[in-house]
């Protein structure tokens, strides 16, 4: 149960807490088995009835999105 947070499905959203730069989503494939992601990865599940995950990933990755982050950094 202590891993429940860390446990990942396919259609689910993973961004790279490090790296350069830092914040590459990707979408979990479907026919991947279940797995476990570190601490410096963030999971995103979205209710796939209302949002399609590849969206999410497109907006992740958008100028405006990339832009947000890094305002949001700034003191």
């Amino acid at each position: 149960m202590q891993l429940r947070f860390c446990n990942v499905i396919p259609g689910d959203i993973l961004v790279a807490k490090v790296g350069d730069p830092p914040g590459i989503p990707a979408v979990y494939p479907e026919g991947e088995p279940d797995a476990i992601v570190t601490q410096d990865v963030i999971r995103l599940r979205v209710d796939r009835e209302k949002v399609n995950a590849e969206y999410i990933k497109w907006l992740l990755n958008s100028k405006y999105a990339i832009r947000e982050m890094i305002l949001a950094k700034l003191p």
